[in-house]
């Protein structure tokens, strides 16, 4: 839908939301590889039918989503009843104000909040309603279970609009079936808003010149979540790509 030229003009993605089966989820993820995968990319996941789970699962598998994809908003489906404004909204561009909502589609403090808790020597899990925002952290690096390395990337200089796709480039060829879901506001070089971009493996949104950084801090950001790709290799990408020789 979001390739064909006349859908795409009139609408645009808000969220991706998956449902993990309170009952089975833990077990379908043990076996099925792909249902990790959609748990990695979704931006809310709804976990179903806790009326019937025991509740020592449910919160082991909580705590294993939240290990998979800290990012996403996590909410308990109670007799198959939810709020429906929880099912919307998770997108970048805020559905009542019409305007980009960078801090809380981005959600940088998830992946702080769960690096500070590793370094405490425990994870832990947040079943919420609430967004999270974040702010001038350095870069966070989770080595999850399930293969699932998720982490948040910044660069404190701008590049050229050709180097950022060059870079962003590079991975989608090299492991762009393991790149599960990429998300961010880059500083390009001469330009003073930042750009958004948002890719899901193979497929990009195109770009987006936002109205206005989201805060002082101007540094690009970009959430990874990937398959079996650890941090410091798209580091050492990015740096690659970002050590060309400045004329400005």
């Amino acid at each position: 839908l979001i390739a064909d030229p006349l859908i795409g003009r009139c609408f645009h993605l808000d969220s991706v939301i998956a449902t993990v089966d309170a009952a089975t989820g833990d077990q379908t993820l043990d076996n099925h590889e792909e249902s990790v995968r959609q748990a990695a990319i979704a931006d809310r996941l709804l976990i179903t039918k806790t009326d019937i789970a025991d509740p020592a699962a449910i919160s082991a598998l909580d705590e294993r989503l939240n290990q998979i994809n800290p990012g996403a908003d996590r909410f308990r489906v109670l007799n198959g009843e939810i709020e429906p404004a929880r099912l919307f909204g998770a997108g970048l561009y805020d559905p009542e104000t019409k305007s980009a909502d960078v801090q809380r589609w981005l959600n940088e403090e998830a992946y702080a909040d769960e690096a500070a808790a590793k370094d405490d020597g425990h994870d832990h899990g947040h079943d919420h309603g609430h967004d999270h925002h974040g702010h001038d952290h350095a870069h966070h690096n989770h080595d999850h279970h399930d293969g699932i390395h998720a982490f948040c990337l910044y660069r404190e200089t701008s590049m050229s609009w050709e180097s950022w796709v060059g870079f962003l480039q590079s991975l989608i060829d090299a492991r762009g079936q393991d790149m599960l879901r990429i998300k961010g506001i880059l500083n390009v070089d001469g330009l003073d808003q930042p750009v958004a971009v948002h890719g899901v493996q193979h497929v990009f949104h195109p770009p987006a010149i936002l109205e206005a950084w989201p805060s002082d801090d101007h540094r690009s950001r970009l959430v990874f979540i990937a398959k079996d790709i650890p941090e410091q290799v798209i580091r050492t990408m990015l740096d690659s790509w970002g050590s060309e020789v400045r004329t400005d």
